[in-house]
């Protein structure tokens, strides 16, 4: 498992426009705050479906969630993280943003798992093809 499959998985759970949400990582359908791992949590915020896929995929391994957090903050703000702390603070400070719309939440995933995908290939071909583009 990877940064790439836990960025799939957590657009999945984003996909409904109504299982996103701003303010909290996650809540269930009242509204109602919920750990990320509690089986009435149901609606998520960027950090929120991420840290839920990490756990759905039974990775459980902060290494492929921090790639994933990356790969997303590489989209999201690429001058770099605003945030030494944590890479999950830049995401959870974007996602909550007044302007911030669901379709831009799914464009940023989706750039994501692209850029994801294009390293994962560069690093399978980079070993293939030289730098000169030969075999």
């Amino acid at each position: 498992m990877n940064a790439v499959e836990i960025l799939k998985e957590a657009r999945k759970l984003l996909t409904p426009e109504s299982a996103w949400i701003k303010g909290d990582w996650a809540t269930n359908v009242s509204g109602a705050t919920r750990p990320v791992d509690h089986e009435d949590a149901s609606c998520w915020c960027s950090v929120g479906a991420i840290d839920r896929a990490d756990l759905d995929l039974g990775i459980g391994d902060y290494v492929p969630r921090d790639d994933a957090y990356q790969l997303l903050i590489n989209v999201i703000s690429p001058s770099g993280r605003k945030h030494d702390t944590s890479a999950s603070a830049d995401v959870v400070e974007w996602n909550d943003a007044a302007e911030r719309t669901h379709s831009e939440v799914l464009a940023a995933f989706d750039a994501a798992i692209a850029l994801g995908e294009q390293k994962i290939a560069s690093m399978i071909f980079g070993h293939i093809i030289g730098p000169d583009g030969n075999l």
